[in-house]
C-alpha cells in the first residue's frame, strides 16, 4: 500500500516499511525520531553538478540526536570531510569502495584516474562497544587458500612438547576439516561504476552507487527490522539495499525528480521482496 501526502512544500510517501520525504533534511531531521543507523552519500562539493553546490553541514549535529546511542553513522565523502565529522562522532573504522571500471578524468584536472572513494563508519558519541551491532559477512566462491590433504592422525613434534600439549581440540585420525573457500568481507568494497551497472539498476543520477556496495554496510551495521536513515537519498540505493535486507527505511531527498525515481525503485524492491517471501 502506498500513501502519498503533501505537507506544505514537503511530500511524504510511505511504501511498505519505508517512509520517504521530499524536502530539506535540515528541516525534516528533527521530525523523524530515533533510528538505528545512518548510511548516506552526501554531496561532495567537489564537482560542477547541480546538486553538489550546497551542503548545510549542520546535518552532522542533527544526526547525533537522530541516531540511537548504540547506532552508527556511515558516510561516503572525501577524506577532508570525513576528518571534520570525526570531531563530533567516534570513528570505528574506515575503508574504500574500489570502482571496477573507473572513468577517465579530463586532463585539465591534473590528477590521475580516480578508482576509489573513501567511506568512514562512526559510532554515536555516547556509544558503548558492547551494545554495538556487528554482523560479519561471509563471501563464498573463492578458491581454498591451500589444498586439503588427508589427516593421518599423526601428531608431529618433540616428545616433551607433545607431553605438555593440550590436544583436546585436535582432529581424529582421517578427519579432514572443511575448506570451502569462503572469505570474510574486508573494508575494501568493490562496485561497478554507473556505466557498467545493469540496465535495470542504472538511473539518471550521475553519482549513483551500486546496491551491492550499500548492502555491505546495511548488513554489517544493522539487524533485520532495524531502522536505517539516508538524509541524502538521491535515487534511493540505500533504501533498495535496506528493503532487500529486511530493514525499515527513512529517506530524505530535496530534488523532486530524484525523489520520484527513489520512490519507484523502492516500490519495486518491496514488490520483489514480497514475491520472494510468498514463493
Amino acid at each position: 500500500m502506498i500513501n502519498d501526502l503533501r505537507v506544505d512544500r514537503m511530500r511524504i510517501k510511505t511504501i511498505g516499511n519505508a517512509t520517504l520525504y521530499c524536502g530539506d533534511c535540515i528541516e525534516i531531521l528533527p521530525m523523524i525520531g530515533k533510528v538505528d543507523a545512518v548510511i548516506t552519500d552526501p554531496p561532495y562539493l567537489t564537482t560542477d553538478l547541480h546538486f553538489d553546490k550546497y551542503l548545510d553541514c549542520n546535518y552532522v549535529n542533527l544526526l547525533i540526536d537522530a541516531v540511537k546511542d548504540d547506532g552508527y553513522f556511515a558516510c561516503f565523502s572525501p577524506i577532508e570531510a570525513l576528518a571534520e565529522i570525526a570531531k563530533l562522532w567516534k570513528v570505528r573504522f574506515s575503508g574504500v569502495m574500489i570502482k571496477l571500471q573507473p572513468c577517465m578524468r579530463t586532463h585539465n584536472a591534473k590528477k590521475p584516474m580516480n578508482q576509489h572513494e573513501h567511506y568512514m563508519v562512526y559510532a554515536h558519541p555516547q556509544y558503548k562497544i558492547s551494545n554495538l551491532t556487528w554482523n560479519a559477512i561471509k563471501n563464498y566462491g573463492a578458491s581454498p587458500y591451500k589444498k586439503v590433504q588427508k589427516n593421518t592422525g599423526c601428531l608431529r613434534g618433540y616428545k616433551d612438547q607433545l607431553d605438555r600439549a593440550n590436544t583436546s581440540g585436535w582432529t581424529k585420525d582421517g578427519y579432514v576439516s572443511e575448506n570451502d573457500g569462503f572469505r570474510y568481507q574486508t573494508d575494501v568494497i568493490y562496485g561497478a561504476t554507473k556505466p557498467c551497472m545493469s540496465h535495470d539498476e542504472r538511473t539518471i543520477h550521475p553519482t549513483q552507487k551500486p546496491v551491492s556496495t550499500l548492502s555491505v554496510l546495511v548488513q554489517w551495521l544493522t539487524n533485520e527490522k532495524d531502522l536505517i536513515l539516508d538524509p541524502f537519498m538521491g535515487s534511493g540505493t540505500t533504501g533498495v539495499a535496506a528493503v532487500r535486507s529486511g530493514r525499515r527505511f527513512i529517506g530524505i531527498e530535496i530534488d523532486p525528480d530524484y525523489f520520484d525515481i527513489a520512490c519507484a525503485r523502492i516500490e519495486d524492491a518491496q514488490r520483489q521482496t514480497q514475491l520472494e517471501l510468498t514463493a
